[in-house]
């Protein structure tokens, strides 16, 4: 999966399947760190941010799952804040890289200490949307608070309902406009401003916006203990790019109000240049949209069909630049909500990376770097040609601005520590000695035999995946410390850290909690997400508490799930018999069970598929808490 723009599985940072360092991999070896005043062996680099890819901005999402019947396309929201989609639903997705345990384990890596992920923390999300990702990750710390904000009266109804019915708490979920968060009216700020670029007149909702629900909050947050006590962690993902200049300093604000010192706040946006090329065209697509009757899903796609054959006459700009055309035809195969949430709210507009960092500074959020590990490192990220332009230049702003302009960078996955302290030699080692990994079961392996193009060797620790991956295949979870030990690595412990973080970015491995945790309401809501999957609804994760994040799950994995979940006693005959049932119901169900059956194991392969999953898949989830152990 690429690290594009307008990718959703980019976007919640989870590319690939499984669950999604200053400058780790710039230079390594015990001269480094005595270089740099680090313990010999361990580097801590500067953090900056690292190259993308080209772009591939509309590419179908795959974070996670998409809603079924309650977040199809025509529900009814209703919000009276201004400038917001509001007659579709958001897809149902999961974000890895905003978990606590993720954050906590990039900000050890890049040499600064993040909250403890198994302490009772506190987490909001901003955006929360229909509430998927905010309710598992709340399931999968069950000590800690969680906090899910959004202007769509459907989607916190879609999440209040999810919560319920999956038995989690420690969540609650508010109907908010992001001004009101900090105290100001949406509705008159934006009059008095007279803020917006679009068609839409400064201002007002998007065509179709209703008053706000009987359940909207207007509680006073400075009275809310969840508010008061603050945030340790919070999460800001996509939104910042697409509302006003007023509802992104309401986001700063909050930050600035309600994270506490120490905490860390994960944002990702839409950022120049490589999003640069199609400003002109979202403003056509508004504009063309605005013309066509019918759904939100329905006006994007008539506007995407009209650019395309627009970009594909000849004299055209686009057709001078056939790889943008080609995105734009991508497009088309891409969910309709997804594109419509995305480029049809009136205040779309990337960002500068050197603004956001310095709008993040005057609220004392220091940038660390990326919330994808791999970014993080230069040799792995940055071509060689770039390396030394970008050392010349001041770490921070400046360099992150060369830097997305060098790679063309599209997306921004960004994490800031408010009040940030640099962890001394000593208290970085302490950090990455005591990090643990897990193996992802299937992962892995495929791996090993097929490398992904992104991890192929690169001097000096590349040679070094390989191996790490057959000790954590053959030996199962593995600290830093314990891997240190291993022949390979005892000579030169500082490959480790580029190693580890490789790992985690390419998801054939994930860091896990120090401390035993409580399965329970994850397992509980894992029995909701598996019935619901045999209903038709599109989820794709499941919680796992021992890593605090989840793991994609196909489909008859799911009826597998479901069935341990119910009767965790389950035998084989009796178990065969429980999961064939479910995949004959998956199969029979209206219009979804003919898209699924390909994905299926048929009848006689039933067999075989289950016993490769009891011997290789079902221990991983019980070591990671997904289901009984």
């Amino acid at each position: 999966m690429s690290r594009d723009g307008f990718s959703e599985g980019a976007r919640d940072g989870s590319r690939g399947q499984a669950p999604d360092g200053a400058r780790a991999g710039a230079a390594t070896g015990a001269a480094a760190g005595a270089a740099s005043g680090n313990p010999p062996g361990i580097v801590r680099g500067d953090g900056a941010a690292a190259a993308q890819p080209a772009l591939q901005p509309f590419k179908q999402p795959q974070a996670g799952g998409v809603p079924g019947a309650a977040g199809a396309a025509g529900a009814s929201n209703t919000t009276d804040a201004p400038g917001y989609v509001d007659d579709i639903s958001y897809l149902s997705l999961f974000h890895r890289h905003a978990t606590p345990a993720w954050l906590h384990f990039v900000a050890g890596a890049l040499g600064y200490a993040a909250p403890d992920p198994a302490a009772a923390l506190r987490w909001c999300e901003l955006g929360c949307g229909p509430g998927y990702g905010t309710v598992l990750t709340a399931a999968a710390y069950p000590k800690g608070r969680f906090v899910g904000v959004d202007f769509n009266a459907a989607h916190i109804k879609q999440a209040r309902a999810l919560a319920t019915e999956a038995d989690v708490t420690n969540v609650r979920f508010l109907e908010r406009d992001l001004q009101s968060l900090v105290g100001v009216s949406a509705r008159s700020a934006q009059a008095s401003s007279g803020a917006g670029r679009n068609t839409a007149v400064p201002g007002t909702p998007v065509p179709g916006t209703t008053a706000p629900s009987p359940d909207r909050d207007t509680s006073d947050l400075s009275r809310d203990a969840d508010f008061v006590e603050g945030f340790d962690f919070i999460s800001v993902v996509g939104v910042y790019a697409w509302v006003s200049d007023e509802d992104r300093d309401a986001i700063l604000r909050f930050v600035a109000r309600f994270l506490k010192p120490g905490g860390m706040l994960y944002l990702t946006y839409s950022c120049h240049p490589g999003m640069s090329w199609f400003v002109g065209m979202q403003r056509l697509l508004a504009d063309y949209a605005a013309t066509v009757s019918g759904s939100s899903s329905e006006k994007v796609i008539a506007a995407l069909r009209f650019l395309k054959e627009l970009g594909s006459a000849e004299g055209s700009l686009l057709a001078e630049h056939p790889a943008q055309l080609k995105e734009i035809a991508r497009a088309l195969e891409s969910d309709p909500r997804y594109l419509a949430h995305e480029f049809m709210a009136p205040h779309w507009a990337p960002q500068h990376v050197g603004d956001v960092i310095g709008d993040l500074a005057k609220v004392d959020c220091t940038w660390l770097g990326s919330a994808q590990p791999g970014d993080n490192i230069d040799e792995f990220a940055i071509a060689p040609a770039l390396r030394p332009l970008l050392a010349s230049l001041p770490h921070g702003a400046l360099r992150e601005t060369a830097r997305a302009l060098a790679a063309r960078q599209s997306m921004r996955h960004d994490i800031f520590l408010r009040h940030a302290k640099p962890l001394s030699a000593d208290a970085h080692r302490h950090v990455l000695m005591a990090q643990k990994l897990i193996g992802i079961p299937g992962k892995a392996n495929a791996l090993l035999t097929n490398p992904d193009a992104r991890l192929r060797p690169h001097a000096p620790w590349g040679a070094a995946l390989a191996p790490a991956l057959q000790v954590l295949s053959m030996q199962g979870p593995q600290s830093f410390a314990q891997m240190a030990r291993h022949a390979t690595f005892a000579p030169r412990v500082g490959i480790l850290n580029p190693v580890f973080q490789l790992l985690v970015d390419a998801g054939v491995a994930h860091p896990m909690l120090l401390t035993s945790i409580n399965s329970r309401r994850a397992q509980s809501f894992n029995l909701a997400i598996t019935g619901a999957v045999l209903r038709g609804e599109g989820y794709g994760w499941l919680a796992a508490p021992a890593i605090g994040s989840a793991i994609s799950v196909e489909p008859w994995l799911m009826a597998l799930a479901n069935a341990l979940l119910t009767s965790p006693a389950l035998r084989w005959d009796a178990l065969l018999q429980a999961v064939g049932a479910r995949l004959d119901g998956l199969r029979a169900l209206p219009g979804r069970g003919q898209a699924l059956a390909s994905g299926l194991p048929s009848a006689n392969a039933l067999s075989d598929a289950l016993r490769d999953a009891m011997r290789n898949v079902v221990p991983v989830w019980r070591t990671l808490g997904v289901i009984a152990g």
